[in-house]
């Protein structure tokens, strides 16, 4: 028997802890308490069908095509898992390590549960539904111990529900504490691809389940259209498949808003008020008058608790660096929304700002709070409880980066959060995002492909906003004829170009974050990323940070 198997089967639980992260050893309990043995071979493991037209797949097909190209002749590999944490896609850099990962049983269809394959990037982080590195002899399967993974959850923007697991896996000699950052953009791209792919439907349910989940308090709320089943906590608890597989036929049928009565799997009789909704329905239930079987002290129980929890309205926010579009994404999701802008306390006292929170927030209106990280903490949290009543929508944005415990309480209130990528995290937008502004600018200008590719090649640390704001500067240097590589060198003085690979970017994206949220404190940079300080001045002088 292995040496893990040894000291799991003898029960030092303590030993276990004291050489493992956290994380870790839980997962190698759990996997213990399946029944897993260290070895156990993934090709035990069947493969099912999968669904090759999934929106999952739809969504990710073009961030996977890029990393793809990224990572050509690397010695790296990405997988796709949907929400069943079965393999729906593979990309490899070289075709040793797809050789390598195809020995030791990564296959389309095959299930990566803990109960399975034990602790991995991907079983690991469907069970605990967090972003995860397993390096190494961390893996609980002897096999897949050669290599070192990174996964991430992809959250469907619009349910809040996990969609999948994107994994980055290595042979161990190839490992970078850096390189999460890159599989961590990867995955938000596909969930931004996943909110710009959801049909307008899609947006009105959503919108029509939270105002009758804010209206309805003690009801179990359920949403249905197709492919997507939304419902409220006091639901999760109240109904099981049989039940929502017949609430999702009843939604199918439902012609015009109706109530009715149905006694659910479970046992309880309950009262179903349906409300058509686009191509769906929004129904609240409620436990019908003598309506509890056997189990109906249980139900009611979590009926009364449910009925005591705080309602508010839906609560969003938008996340990402300056110039990723922040109010712009804000103002897409409601159009008519009052707009409140935290820069302006630089130009009004407190107490004026305050009053025009107090009166933007008192309305029937959405409303878009705009840059909550310029909050001082005290107002931070009185604006948290004044959220708390508001039967509208509210978004909020704020800036990207370190945790921001001052404006905690008022973050925590989110009932979804929408993360944007930065620009150059996502090369192949630039150049179409490059002719869209400029067609804003000037219809009739032109911009050169030698000129498009210059733009790829740079970083961005302004994102859209410093794009925009390089080809306006080049149209007004140029006024007529095609915009060229010249004309870019003209409107950005000094703004050399910087050729670095997808994975040198997202080494660059982390080492700056992690500068950023240490004060440039390199010490404890190196700590954090688990690097020596002679190591991250190197990469710094490569990669071109300052300091």
């Amino acid at each position: 028997m292995s040496e893990n198997g040894r000291v799991i089967d003898l029960g030092m639980t303590t030993q276990l802890e004291s050489t493992l992260r956290r994380e870790i050893a839980l997962s190698w309990r759990r996997s213990t308490l399946s029944g897993l043995s260290p070895e156990h071979t993934l090709d035990a493991v069947g493969v099912e069908d999968v669904d090759r037209q999934s929106r999952l797949l739809d969504a990710a097909s073009p961030v996977l095509d890029r990393i793809a190209r990224d990572l050509d002749g690397t010695g790296y590999c990405v997988l796709l898992a949907d929400r069943d944490a079965r393999l729906i896609d593979m990309r490899f850099g070289q075709p040793r390590i797809e050789s390598l990962m195809a020995h030791d049983g990564a296959q389309r269809g095959r299930r990566f549960s803990e109960d399975n394959t034990g602790t991995n990037a991907i079983a690991t982080v469907f069970e605990i539904r967090k972003p995860l590195a397993v390096r190494g002899d961390e893996h609980f399967v002897e096999a897949l111990k050669k290599f070192t993974c990174y996964g991430v959850p992809i959250v469907n923007p619009i349910t809040g529900r996990l969609d999948g697991v994107l994994d980055l896996t290595a042979l161990t000699e190839l490992d970078s504490p850096l390189l999460g950052a890159f599989v961590n953009q990867a995955a938000i791209e596909m969930q931004n691809q996943l909110l710009e792919r959801s049909r307008a439907s899609e947006h009105e349910l959503l919108r029509s389940f939270h105002t009758v989940a804010n209206r309805r308090v003690g009801h179990a709320v359920v949403g249905v259209s197709p492919g997507v089943f939304l419902e409220n906590p006091y639901a999760e608890t109240l109904l099981d498949q049989v039940d929502r597989a017949a609430l999702r036929s009843l939604a199918e049928d439902a012609r015009h808003d109706t109530t009715l009565r149905m006694t659910l799997s479970s046992g309880p009789v309950v009262d179903v008020n349906l409300v058509r909704v686009s191509r769906g329905a929004v129904m609240a239930l409620s436990v019908a008058p003598g309506g509890l079987r056997a189990e109906g002290p249980r139900i009611a129980s979590r009926r009364s608790r449910e009925t005591e929890r705080p309602s508010g309205a839906p609560l969003v926010v938008v996340r990402g660096e300056a110039g990723t579009g922040k109010t712009h994404t804000a103002q897409t999701l409601h159009p008519a929304a009052v707009l409140l802008r935290c820069d302006e306390l630089a130009e009004c006292s407190t107490q004026d700002w305050l009053a025009k929170a107090v009166s933007g927030s008192s309305g029937d209106a959405p409303l878009i709070i705009d840059d909550v990280h310029l909050l001082p903490p005290m107002l931070a949290h009185r604006l948290a409880d004044m959220l708390d009543d508001r039967a509208a929508p509210t978004v909020l944005t704020h800036i990207i980066g370190p945790p921001d415990p001052d404006r905690a309480s008022l973050l925590s209130r989110a009932t979804h959060t929408i993360d944007l990528p930065s620009l150059r995290a996502r090369p192949d937008r630039i150049a179409p995002l490059a002719r869209e502004i400029l067609a804003a600018i000037d219809p009739a200008r032109r911009i050169s492909e030698s000129a498009l590719a210059e733009l790829t090649r740079r970083s961005w640390p302004g994102n859209v906003s410093q794009l925009a704001l390089v080809l306006r500067t080049a149209s007004d240097a140029a006024p007529f004829g095609e915009i060229g590589i010249d004309q870019l060198g003209t409107a950005t003085p000094g703004a050399a170009a910087v050729m670095l690979s997808p994975l040198e970017r997202a080494e660059r994206d982390t080492i700056t974050s992690v500068l950023t949220a240490h004060g440039h404190n390199k010490r404890r940079t190196a700590g954090e990323l688990h690097i020596s300080r002679t190591t991250l001045y190197k990469r710094m002088r490569e990669l071109g940070i300052p300091g």
